[in-house]
C-alpha cells in the first residue's frame, strides 16, 4: 500500500505526477490538494529545487501517514512543527490541518510556489485548524540559529527525501547540522527516505546518531521504491547525581559485610581515608598578647 489516505484525480488515477489529493479523516476528512510544477516552469528552476515541487514524492506520503496515526494528538493540540525542504509541503500542511503551528521552510527559489500553495488550500479558513506559514531558509548552522532566535523551538521537525546524492549532492551535512541547531531535548525529528543505490542515507543516519537516539519506526513498499521513516531524539547526558545513583545496588550489598568486619580491619582503612579525604585543617596560631599583659610578662 502506498499512503492509506492519498486520493488521486480522476484525470490521472494512477500518476503521482499529477495534482495529488491526500484526506485526512481525523481532521473531518479535510483534504488537501498539492499541485506539481510542469512544463515551463519547471525548466526555469534548478535541478534541485525542480525536484523537490515537480510532484508529490512517495516519501512525503508515507511521512504524513506516520504523523497522522502516531503523532494526531499533539498535533491536534497545537504542537510546534517545522518542515525542511518542504517542496510542496505535504506533511507539514497536514499538521496544521489537524491543529498544528506549522513553519514550512525551503530555498529562497522555492517560496513562491509554496506560499501558493499555502494560499490553495488554506484561504478558506478551517474550522479547527492550526496555523501554516512559510520561510526561505538554508541548510546552514548560523541561518538555523537565527530562525530559533525568531521563532523559537519546536516540537517536531520533519524532513521528507532530502537526501539523495545524486540530485542534491552532499548537502545532507549541512541538513544534519541544521537539525542539530534547531532541535532540543524536546525535539521529536521525523525523516523519511527512500532507499536506493545511495550511500549517503547510511551516512546521514550515522550522522544523526552522533548526537541523536536514532530509530527506523517503518520500511514501506511504494511505487518507486521501499520507503523508510526514521524518528530521532537528541541524547540527553545523565547528570552526576544519576551516574552515582547507579553504583547504590553495589554498594548497598557491600553495606552488610562492612557492618560484620572486625574492628581491627575497619579501623585502620577508615583511618587512611580520613587522612586521605579529609582536607587540611588550618593552623590556629595564639592571639598576641594585649598589651598589659605584655608588660607583666617583661616585669
Amino acid at each position: 500500500m502506498l499512503a492509506r489516505n492519498v486520493l488521486l484525480t480522476r484525470e490521472w488515477p494512477y500518476s503521482l505526477d499529477a495534482a495529488t489529493l491526500y484526506c485526512i479523516p481525523a481532521a473531518g476528512r479535510r483534504t488537501l490538494r498539492m499541485c506539481p510544477i510542469s512544463g515551463e516552469e519547471e525548466t526555469r528552476w534548478s535541478p534541485g529545487i525542480a525536484a523537490g515541487q515537480q510532484r508529490v514524492w512517495c516519501s512525503a506520503l508515507v511521512l504524513t501517514d506516520e504523523l497522522v496515526d502516531r503523532h494526531v494528538d499533539a498535533l491536534r493540540g497545537g504542537a510546534r512543527v517545522l518542515e525542511l525542504g518542504c517542496g510542496l509541503g505535504l506533511p507539514g500542511m497536514a499538521c496544521a490541518a489537524l491543529g498544528a503551528r506549522t513553519l514550512l521552510t525551503d530555498m529562497p527559489q522555492a517560496m513562491p510556489r509554496v506560499e501558493e500553495s499555502i494560499r490553495d488550500n488554506y484561504e478558506r479558513g478551517w474550522k479547527g485548524a492550526g496555523s501554516v506559514r512559510a520561510v526561505s531558509l538554508e541548510w546552514e548552522a548560523i541561518a538555523a540559529e537565527i530562525l530559533v532566535l525568531q521563532e523559537g523551538r519546536f516540537d517536531f521537525i520533519l524532513c521528507s527525501d532530502c537526501v539523495y546524492e545524486s540530485c542534491y549532492g552532499e548537502s545532507w551535512r549541512e541538513l544534519a547540522e541544521a537539525i542539530d541547531k534547531l532541535s532540543d531535548e524536546r525535539t521529536t525529528v521525523l525523516v523519511s527516505m527512500q532507499r536506493r543505490d545511495d550511500p549517503a542515507l547510511d551516512a546521514f543516519v550515522a550522522r544523526l546518531e552522533e548526537d541523536f537516539q536514532v530509530e527506523l519506526l517503518c520500511s514501506r513498499k511504494a511505487l518507486s521504491g521501499m520507503v523508510e521513516v526514521y524518528s530521532a531524539r537528541r541524547r540527553v547526558e545523565a547528570p552526576a547525581a544519576l551516574e552515582n545513583a547507579e553504583a547504590a545496588p553495589a554498594l548497598a550489598e557491600a553495606a552488610p559485610v562492612l557492618a560484620d568486619a572486625p574492628a581491627e580491619v575497619l579501623e585502620p582503612a577508615v583511618r587512611e581515608a580520613a587522612a586521605v579525604e579529609a582536607p587540611d585543617e588550618p593552623e590556629i596560631m595564639p592571639a598576641p598578647p594585649s598589651a598589659p599583659e605584655a608588660a607583666a610578662v617583661e616585669a
